[in-house]
């Protein structure tokens, strides 16, 4: 971990020779995260526990703007873990990623890009947030068009990598090295956004959805359908789906948003695997990726000029039926965020988050969750 991160500051060092600042865009962000959770037993057979982590997390991105058209990207992930409490129990220790998988340095995007303004071409380490894909990936992505009326983006890659203060996850050689083909179509209409994507590997699953998007003035609306098709050579051979809607406002400060969603009796185990941003609205997920899940919620944000407050709460209905058949099991969150700004760049975050689950699931337990968090990001353009 430490050579690469000196070779990764020697190649800096490198861009910064001709102190041509010019021709580079940096953005450098560093948070300094702490998070402590307390699981509640469900029998006497299990006691109480807690576990806590401090970490360190850095990010650098630059570009360096060779001509009109041409641009190279370095990206640079960094995370060192301070300290770490694991929990005594086994079973609640088994969702938890240690301090050696948390600890790493990792380059989030190393890429050769070509851009015409409408034909667009990115070789290499590629840094992606897409639905149901968010994360780094080793490929090729060629982009036409324009994303303000209508794009076609196709690529394709064989690794991917998802880094962030309290995870970490990586597959290399997907399906067997022949990696993972993807389509997405983004077109606007009038206050209307569509957007139709597909990936697919060969031989093991097809994922294809649809997003539309309406905004006008203070009212919004999102619609969401995916559908996983397993394929000859799934292990894991159950079809997957998960349809979603919600509608948002926005007044003076104040932003609103009621939604929910519904889950194929199989899960989202497969939907889940790389990248799973679009449930990112629950910082426990609320269970809305298990069998037959129902799940409503409401979200409330209060944006100021230099704070803002955020409060989620959803409930959901949900089966159990791969370990144990269990019928109309349910669970419920709350999460409330308070951010505040210093000056422009520097922050602190402190979080509460709580899941209460029904003492007849098999799987996941009640948990409490607080966390706190000094940031600074830096952009010189």
């Amino acid at each position: 971990m430490i050579k690469i991160l000196f070779v990764s500051l020697a190649l800096v060092s490198g861009l910064f020779s001709n102190d041509l600042f010019n021709d580079y865009d940096i953005t450098y962000s560093t948070m300094l995260h702490s998070e402590y959770e307390q699981t509640q037993s469900k029998s006497d057979e299990l006691v109480d526990d807690d576990s806590s982590l401090v970490s360190w997390f850095n990010k650098f991105d630059i570009n360096y703007i060779a001509s009109d058209n041409i641009y190279l990207s370095l990206g640079l992930k960094a995370n060192l873990i301070l300290d770490e409490q694991s929990y005594d129990e086994t079973l609640y220790a088994l969702d938890k990623q240690t301090e050696d998988e948390l600890n790493n340095v990792d380059f989030s995007e190393l890429t050769f890009n070509y851009d015409n303004q409408f034909l667009s071409i990115n070789l290499g380490r590629i840094d992606l947030d897409y639905d149901w894909l968010s994360g780094s990936v080793d490929g090729a992505l060629v982009s036409l068009g324009d994303d303000k009326k209508t794009s076609l983006r196709v690529f394709w890659f064989n690794r991917f990598t998802q880094q962030s203060y309290n995870s970490y996850l990586q597959v290399s050689s997907i399906n067997d090295n022949d990696g993972l083909y993807a389509t997405i179509l983004k077109t606007k209409q009038s206050d209307f956004e569509f957007t139709l994507y597909d990936y697919y590997m060969k031989d093991l699953r097809n994922s294809g959805g649809i997003h539309i998007n309406y905004t006008n003035n203070h009212f919004g609306c999102d619609m969401v359908y995916t559908g996983v098709k397993a394929l000859s050579n799934a292990v894991y051979d159950y079809d997957e789906s998960l349809a979603q809607i919600s509608f948002e406002y926005i007044y003076g400060f104040n932003y609103v948003e009621v939604g929910g969603s519904y889950t194929g009796e199989n899960g989202l185990l497969a939907m889940t695997q790389m990248g799973s941003g679009i449930l990112g609205s629950f910082y426990m997920t609320n269970s809305v990726d298990r069998e037959s899940a129902k799940n409503i919620y409401l979200k409330y944000i209060y944006l100021s000029q230099d704070w803002y407050f955020k409060f989620l709460a959803g409930f959901s209905r949900y089966d159990n039926s791969f370990i144990k058949i269990e019928d109309d099991l349910e669970s419920f969150e709350i999460d409330t965020y308070y951010r505040y700004y210093f000056t422009k760049q520097f922050f602190v975050d402190m979080g509460i988050m709580g899941i209460d689950v029904d003492e007849r699931d098999p799987i996941d337990f009640s948990k409490l969750s607080t966390t706190l968090t000094l940031g600074y990001k830096y952009e010189l353009f």
